[in-house]
């Protein structure tokens, strides 16, 4: 009876023991909680790409407009955190710090200066200088979030940047003193991008709906402010109030919404490479639905600027 009880209890100690090494091989490990949250995955490069394709709709929507380029800008942010604002109670963090005072002061410093750049020196000049953040998110995540690129995404961004160039060299080459400093605001405006994108990924444990109304809403109360104090009205038609409101959900809430939940999974400069797809449809829009076709440099660069962002994100055999 003894041997038998004895056996007994040998076999209930394999079962717990073989129960426990069962559930210990499905725990994940350190090391690859840590890859998982610093690997780019498909789904927040997903968030990213729809999150471009919604910004693209802005040149459409600002053509559309009888309103000025800042106005606009103000009002799309005010009505896109007034949007969210319901569903982002109670996510905000405990205690606003100064980093996100910092983050909203380079939201207003983008915006601002990519209007006053539209309104300096053309459009396509703008867009394309903005979208210069691809390269200045690079040393700006080093330093503050110590993430180093792998050799992949440098030759995307550099693919991307040869892309931009070639779209704004024949401006350069008849360039006046006026489109200088358009064009210089223009390069601003992709600094403050690249330290709006730094700061969200920065942010990335917090609530991505709360992070869309703070960035929209003091970020355009900020901006109002500075060009309050320059003398200049900030109110709209009211016949453009309606679109204003829808802009500024479509354009704007959802956007900055599915950006900062990319940046979850998603470094800054894979990020800003895969938003270079608000460049490249922001034109097609224009030309299909108000007839502004795009210059043939502009194709030209568009395509380097695609096979950057594939050379980024499209693995090979060997590398999967």
């Amino acid at each position: 009876m003894d041997k038998f009880r004895f056996n007994t209890n040998r076999c209930q100690l394999q079962n717990t023991s073989l129960r426990i090494d069962l559930f210990m091989s499905t725990v994940p490990s350190a090391q690859a909680i840590k890859d998982h949250q610093t690997k780019p995955s498909v789904d927040g490069r997903l968030w990213v790409f729809l999150a471009g394709v919604l910004w693209s709709l802005a040149g459409v929507w600002t053509k559309s407009l009888p309103d000025s380029g800042t106005t606009i800008a103000i009002w799309r942010g005010l009505f896109a955190g007034l949007a969210l604002a319901p569903f982002a109670i109670g996510r905000g963090p405990k205690k606003i710090t100064a980093r996100y005072l910092w983050i909203a002061i380079a939201f207003a410093t983008m915006v601002g200066l990519y209007i006053a750049a539209i309104k300096a020196t053309t459009a396509a000049n703008a867009i394309f200088l903005q979208c210069s953040a691809t390269a200045w998110v690079v040393p700006i995540g080093w330093m503050f979030l110590n993430e180093k690129p792998d050799r992949r995404t440098l030759w995307g961004v550099g693919l991307a940047m040869f892309g931009i160039a070639w779209i704004i060299a024949p401006e350069l080459l008849v360039v006046d003193s006026s489109h200088l400093v358009g064009m210089a605001m223009g390069l601003a405006s992709g600094v403050a991008y690249a330290c709006v994108v730094v700061g969200l990924r920065s942010c990335r444990a917090d609530d991505s709906i709360w992070l869309s109304v703070w960035n929209n809403m003091a970020g355009s109360l900020i901006l109002a402010a500075v060009i309050a104090l320059t003398g200049e009205s900030i109110l709209p038609y009211r016949s453009s109030i309606p679109g204003l409101a829808v802009f500024g959900f479509l354009q704007m809430a959802l956007p900055y919404t599915f950006f900062a939940r990319g940046l979850r999974t998603t470094t800054p400069a894979q990020a800003t490479l895969i938003a270079l797809v608000e460049p490249i449809l922001n034109p097609i829009w224009v030309w299909l639905l108000h007839g502004e076709r795009p210059h043939n440099a502009t194709i030209i660069g568009g395509i380097f600027m695609i096979i950057g962002v594939v050379v980024a994100n499209v693995k090979s055999k060997t590398d999967s």
